[in-house]
C-alpha cells in the first residue's frame, strides 16, 4: 500500500520534528497512484494535478511534484 508506506514517513517526521513537513516531493506518477489507491474519482485526480504552486495538498501538507525523486521526499 503506498498510502501506508507514506503515512508511515509523515508519521515519523512528526514524531521527531513536532510538525508536519512544509512541503512534499512526490513523483507525479507515484501521486497518481497514490489519488487512485485512495479511490479518488478520476475527475478530481485530473484536478489535483492541474493545480499550481502550492495549492496541492495530501493528507494535509503542501505537495510538489517532481521527477526528481522515485517516490516522494519530506
Amino acid at each position: 500500500m503506498l498510502n501506508k508506506e507514506l503515512l508511515e514517513a509523515l508519521i515519523k517526521y512528526r514524531r521527531f520534528n513536532g510538525k508536519n513537513p512544509d512541503i512534499l516531493q512526490v513523483n507525479p506518477k507515484y501521486f497518481r497512484n497514490l489519488l487512485e489507491e485512495l479511490n479518488y474519482p478520476e475527475w478530481l485526480i485530473k484536478k489535483k494535478e492541474a493545480e499550481t504552486e502550492t495549492k496541492k495538498s495530501l493528507l494535509g501538507v503542501a505537495v510538489e511534484l517532481t521527477d526528481a525523486v522515485e517516490k516522494f521526499e519530506l
